[in-house]
């Protein structure tokens, strides 16, 4: 008989099969800073202590999957972490950044992320060279 193995999956994109486009289409969401995100719009740039930088991603139109792109100068920022944020709740988050410079992040839960309010993710840098 052969092993047995344990495994934990989620599974991202369409969670409730309640999803339709939206009537402005992609192209509204893409930003001239170099952002792109479904479902959602890209907050300024905030600066926390240490020289950390912090942006936000909040939710429109109360999705239940969140999917962006985040271009970003590697020679000046480094991404330290990536986190819900009030308005996620307890949806499954994950990101890579597998090329220099392009953040890619989704956000997935069972039940609507809250519309545009609160953050519904927290991407986190730091600065590079002390800039």
């Amino acid at each position: 008989m052969g092993r047995l193995q344990d495994f934990r999956a989620v599974l991202f994109g369409e969670c409730t099969g309640n999803w339709t486009p939206p009537s402005s289409g992609a192209a509204g969401l893409r930003r001239a800073a170099g952002t792109e995100a479904a479902a959602g719009r890209w907050g300024p740039l905030q600066r926390r202590r240490g020289g950390r930088l912090l942006r936000p991603l909040y939710a429109a139109g109360a999705p239940a999957a969140v999917q962006a792109e985040l271009r970003y100068d590697p020679n000046l920022l480094r991404v330290t972490g990536v986190r819900r944020g009030p308005a996620a709740g307890r949806a499954s988050v994950a990101a890579t950044a597998s090329e220099p410079g392009v953040l890619r992040v989704a956000l997935a839960s069972a039940n609507p992320i809250a519309d545009g309010s609160a953050p519904a993710l927290f991407v986190m840098f730091e600065q590079r060279n002390g800039r």
